[in-house]
């Protein structure tokens, strides 16, 4: 088995083109990428973020080929945020409330 990892709007490759890597792996086979935490995504370790595809192929001892496969995916290094809301106010900056009533928590999350 041979595998490429590339940017999801480049050209798809062709058995003939450089840049495979070879598995060798018999029955099974995993994909690991390590990433570190960084305070900005092209900090990071690894695959930058964006969409990529993964394409594999395989070639046996008698040297057919099969067709390539490929499956699509996304490299997200963006935290998610979380606005939390008590008694429908924002309570960004950590305010305390000493009231005897109820109380109503809410919160949003976003994700970009």
């Amino acid at each position: 088995m041979f595998y490429q990892i590339i940017k999801a709007d480049a050209a798809s490759p062709t058995v003939e083109s450089d840049g495979w890597s070879k598995i060798t792996a018999t029955t099974t086979w995993s994909f690991y990428q390590k990433f570190k935490e960084a305070t900005a995504p092209q900090e990071a370790e690894g695959l930058p973020e964006g969409s990529y595809k993964l394409y594999v192929f395989a070639k046996d001892k008698a040297g057919n080929v099969s067709e390539i496969n490929s499956a699509s995916f996304d490299v997200d290094l963006n935290k998610p945020t979380v606005d939390l809301f008590f008694n429908g106010t924002s309570k960004a900056d950590n305010a305390v409330e000493k009231t005897n009533k109820n109380y109503e928590f809410a919160f949003s999350v976003s994700d970009t």
